[in-house]
């Protein structure tokens, strides 16, 4: 009984999100330091391809954590082989607030902190003005 209620909170919050997965709901990202800092700072920065998305876990009451398997398509800062294991965190609650879960199969651009490099800051979909973007942030 007393490990029913947390699964079932689990289920409801994944069904929630995916429920409303709409491209219209921002992707994973921290809420501090904002990325325009970070990213000129960070661990990491690379273009990957979501292939293979974990079992989901509740990490806070309002997080769904994921660990995801990525094929490295261009990195732009750091180290990566060309398939990673990035985790990231997806926000839930407050619904107003709450993110998108990435699709199997599309490429975005991925931000690391040194903090946790094996864990996604931030991240994008793939667009060529969001990639020179962040290139021209790395540049400085």
């Amino acid at each position: 009984m007393r490990y029913t209620l947390p699964f079932v909170a689990i289920l409801l919050m994944v069904a929630l999100v995916a429920a409303d997965s709409s491209q219209n709901r921002p992707l994973p990202a921290m809420s501090n330091p904002p990325w325009r800092e970070l990213a000129p700072i960070s661990q990491g920065v690379l273009v990957g391809q979501l292939t293979k998305l974990g079992v989901p876990g509740l990490d806070w009451p309002s997080k769904i954590s994921y660990s995801a398997h990525w094929k490295v398509i261009k990195v732009l800062r750091g180290t990566y082989p060309s398939e990673a294991h990035l985790g990231f965190d997806v926000r839930s609650y407050p619904f107003e607030k709450a993110q998108r879960v990435p699709t199997v199969g599309t490429q975005y651009i991925l931000i690391t902190t040194d903090r946790s490099p094996n864990q996604i800051a931030y991240m994008f979909d793939y667009t060529d003005e969001m990639l020179r973007e962040i290139q021209d942030l790395l540049a400085r």
